[in-house]
């Protein structure tokens, strides 16, 4: 979807869809292929020239599902959290503005690299660091297919802050995959990593697993919640009284998609994982009410005594080599999935 119309639904804490693909790694200049030869059974999964085919066909899909709000349509390349995401957003599009008078702007992605691993075998996936005609943004793009006949569809579409660590190539220019359970070679296993985010967004700073990461804005917001629970108030039914919910509790979980893992050239290694917030606020015989956009998702405006908000948080984050130092987080995005 447009920048414009994310802007105005981010502020009412939702995200829109975006679609791009890639494929394959296409070498910057300056970036030397580096790490083992290539597995004698394994072939690059795409090639540039299909990366970049692909890439235009989701854009021009992705166009046409955001004019029409169509979940069908989005479907045949989106999937996982993304598709979950936009789908919602799309929800909100068909009560909010059923007779589309409001179009959408149309947009184009610009790969600046893929990194695209080898692979003998499905499921399949492949990185496209991207960006987008109607924003400076850079967006990382995930891509992933089950088996050989059937499509590939975009799971992760995360805002990238900053720059790439170089990326690890083997000798022919392919992206390395790493296993996400390794142990050997990073400060902690991909899965490792992923669970900890949870539980630190869970508990907050205090809680062990938050010495794991460096602070970052994203995870910064998420812990930091004091506007959503002043925002989230009760009436109460007997005595009319308005007050914040008497019991709120924020739970993370990570969401059971692949932990997906290339190498860095220092060792390291970028992973991308997807985690599930819920947000319960509870006020005995009390009533809050919600509008707009919150509103539409949920398909109603008033909750008796409770309410639950439920986002996905796509997240791209770069693991030291073991040894030291720190989780570092470079690319992120939410989205609200459900109101109950």
């Amino acid at each position: 979807m447009t920048l414009v119309w994310r802007a105005a639904v981010v502020m009412a804490g939702l995200l829109p869809a975006l679609v791009a693909g890639g494929c394959g790694r296409s070498t910057p200049k300056g970036d030397a292929p580096s790490g083992g030869g290539p597995t004698p059974t394994a072939r690059a999964v795409l090639t540039e020239a299909e990366a970049r085919s692909l890439l235009a066909e989701v854009s021009r899909k992705n166009n046409q599902a955001n004019a029409a709000f169509d979940s069908r349509l989005l479907g045949e390349y989106e999937a996982e959290s993304s598709f979950r995401i936009d789908e919602a957003v799309y929800r909100i599009g068909r009560v909010l503005d059923p007779q589309h008078k409001d179009p959408l702007t149309s947009f184009e992605y610009t790969a600046r690299a893929f990194y695209l691993p080898r692979s003998a075998g499905h499921p399949q996936w492949f990185l496209a660091d991207t960006s987008i005609s109607t924003s400076k943004r850079r967006y990382l793009l995930v891509f992933a297919r089950q088996a050989a006949d059937q499509p590939w569809k975009m799971v992760i579409q995360a805002a990238l802050d900053g720059e790439l660590p170089t990326m690890a190539s083997d000798t022919t220019g392919t992206a390395v995959t790493v296993p996400a359970d390794d142990t050997t070679t990073l400060l902690a296993a991909p899965n490792d990593v992923a669970a900890a985010h949870a539980a630190y967004l869970t508990a907050g700073r205090s809680a062990p697993p938050a010495a794991m990461f460096a602070p970052d804005k994203e995870s910064t917001a998420i812990i930091e919640d004091g506007t959503l629970r002043a925002t989230l108030v009760f009436v109460n039914k007997k005595t009319g009284v308005i007050a914040p919910a008497q019991r709120f509790t924020r739970t993370v979980t990570v969401e059971p998609y692949p932990v997906r893992v290339l190498r860095t050239t220092d060792g390291g290694a970028l992973a991308c994982y997807v985690t599930k917030r819920q947000v319960v606020a509870e006020q005995p015989d009390g009533l809050t009410k919600i509008t707009g956009a919150d509103a539409a998702l949920a398909g109603r405006t008033d909750f008796d005594q409770k309410i639950t908000i439920t986002w996905l948080d796509q997240w791209v984050v770069r693991i030291p080599p073991k040894g030291g130092g720190q989780v570092t987080v470079l690319a992120h995005l939410d989205g609200k999935e459900s109101i109950t």
